[in-house]
């Protein structure tokens, strides 16, 4: 039987270049459309340039829309607005992908945001069109972002509303869509409850490079007096830091030998200091992100609002009990007191309380993290791209 076509289109990057991967490994990857990509015959390049290299995929199967891509990052660089900025890029991308490119795929795949128009443009041609929904719905994100607004004030300027008219772009996407594929349940509640069909979303969770996230209870681990927790992803409120300060203080009075660490990409609030037993990090580099789980102990990832947070996994997949929210993959993955612990967002009583667990009882880390580890065994990227090619089979199948 013919393997249908399938064009995968993205103008950045997320996850996309994984799902082409995946695509190809399959046979069903006529084309992925976007921005600055290498095939694997560029594993060459340097460092910075290798988030950009898929290690699988010829070059001869990338559509590139570099200049585009190229000159939304020299804005972003610059300053500039972000919402108004990617949006530029993605409709300028959606405008300029080729008709040839549609008319000869038997599937169009695109993202959330970037959408409106190729979700459009695929209906002409009566090709069936597949929604990846990235994050949960975006009215919920703008209704928790009130709520932190007025909670956490000092942290206002990363918590900017999104425009009514951005908006309903991403609910046109949505409706427009032949098939949703969200990556957890709480992704595709908060699009039901926006009145998006339950039949018409399927949940396809990421994988983890079990390769690399290795455990850290691999090998000997040198006994120390300190606890580390550490957060990796944004430093912002949306993903719980103001939250997580705000319980920290009565934490480390109590327990002085603990540190938290918080690393990633962020804008510290200018007016705020740093509490003390809190270390900033800043930006870890994708191939040190194992280095940096491992020499901690728990991870904590307490978001109020997500799609996924692929850290999660990640972490347990090195071997770290985890401590996130009911908000993110954490539902699907966690079991309280086994792997760790899944809280309602907000509640301080439960993050407390949950971070107190392993400093009152270090020995449940060890045992919590190798059960974690054992836990997300099942969530490779090959079983991630097995279940999509399911899902294009059966959409084929029936339009």
């Amino acid at each position: 039987m013919t393997q249908p076509a399938v064009l995968l289109t993205h103008p950045g990057t997320q996850y996309s270049h994984a799902l082409a991967a995946q695509l190809h490994r399959h046979g069903l990857l006529f084309r992925f459309a976007t921005g600055i990509a290498f095939g694997k015959r560029y594993s060459w390049l340097p460092k910075a340039l290798q988030s950009r290299v898929l290690p699988t995929v010829t070059d001869a199967l990338l559509h590139r829309q570099w200049r585009t891509e190229y000159h939304s990052l020299r804005q972003l660089r610059k300053g500039g607005d972000a919402e108004n900025i990617l949006h530029q890029r993605n409709q300028r991308f959606q405008e300029q992908l080729p008709d040839a490119l549609l008319q000869a795929a038997d599937c169009i795949i695109g993202f959330d945001t970037s959408s409106w128009i190729l979700a459009q443009r695929a209906a002409k041609w009566r090709k069936p069109f597949v929604l990846d929904a990235s994050i949960a719905h975006p009215r919920l994100k703008e209704y928790i972002y009130a709520q932190l607004r007025e909670q956490y004030p000092q942290w206002q300027q990363q918590l900017i509303p999104k425009s009514e008219a951005f908006l309903q772009l991403e609910q046109t996407e949505m409706q427009q869509a032949t098939h949703i594929v969200a990556a957890t349940s709480f992704t595709k509640n908060s699009y039901i409850a926006q009145g998006i069909p339950a039949d018409k979303i399927s949940i396809n969770p990421y994988g983890v490079n079990l390769g690399y996230f290795h455990s850290k209870w691999d090998q000997p681990v040198a006994e120390k007096q300190k606890v580390i927790f550490a957060f990796l992803g944004s430093i912002n409120a949306r993903k719980g830091i103001p939250w997580l300060l705000k319980i920290w203080p009565a934490i480390f009075a109590q327990y002085p030998q603990a540190e938290l660490q918080l690393a990633g990409y962020g804008q510290w609030p200018a007016q705020l200091p740093l509490p003390k037993g809190v270390v900033l990090k800043g930006p870890i580099h994708p191939a040190d992100r194992l280095a940096f789980l491992q020499q901690a102990d728990v991870f904590v990832f307490p978001s109020f609002f997500e799609g996924f947070a692929q850290t999660i996994i990640e972490a347990m997949a090195a071997g770290l009990p985890v401590i996130t929210t009911t908000h993110t993959v954490g539902p699907e993955v966690i079991e309280n007191n086994q792997h760790g612990f899944v809280l309602t967002p907000g509640d301080d009583a439960a993050l407390t309380q949950a971070m107190l667990h392993f400093l009152e009882q270090p020995h449940s880390i060890r045992p919590m993290g190798e059960a974690a580890r054992r836990q997300v065994l099942p969530y490779t990227w090959d079983a991630y791209g097995n279940r999509w090619a399911h899902i294009i089979h059966q959409l084929v199948q029936s339009s």
